[in-house]
């Protein structure tokens, strides 16, 4: 069950068995304790992350390019962990890293990406589901 704290507009969530883009009316019912089921966390998927618009690379990391900067996601023990990169500006280093929180769902990744660009991660492509299992 996710924390009325932990979403926002907009994230990916599952409620009574659907994946479904989060909507202000839906949250405000939520937090009023308004619903019959819970809201529920979406697991951070290679699938999805390919949806989003990250590249894999050949050591397994995936990257998504955010201009002057970079994010990079390494899964390792279950989860992802997160290298935001931001390309040198006042450094003499070639780049700047960064290590973050690991993440485990979706809501999270989107939460991140909004924090670091103050845009909303979307589809690339669209997300087909059959069965709850993305296609």
């Amino acid at each position: 069950m996710i924390k009325p704290q932990e979403i926002r507009i907009a994230n990916y969530i599952e409620y009574n068995g659907e994946i479904i883009k989060l909507d202000g009316s839906l949250l405000c019912c939520y937090i009023q304790n308004e619903l019959d089921y819970p809201f529920n966390e979406v697991p951070l998927t290679e699938e999805i992350l390919l949806k989003f618009g990250f590249e894999k690379d050949e050591n397994e990391i995936y990257h998504i390019d955010l201009f002057t900067h970079y994010l990079e996601l390494m899964y390792s023990m279950e989860c992802y962990y997160p290298i935001y990169i931001q390309k040198a500006q006042m450094s003499s280093e070639n780049e700047q890293r960064i290590g973050l929180n690991n993440l485990e769902f979706v809501h999270q990744l989107q939460n991140l990406y909004f924090a670091l660009t103050g845009e909303e991660l979307t589809f690339k492509n669209p997300l087909i589901f059959v069965n709850n299992n993305i296609i």
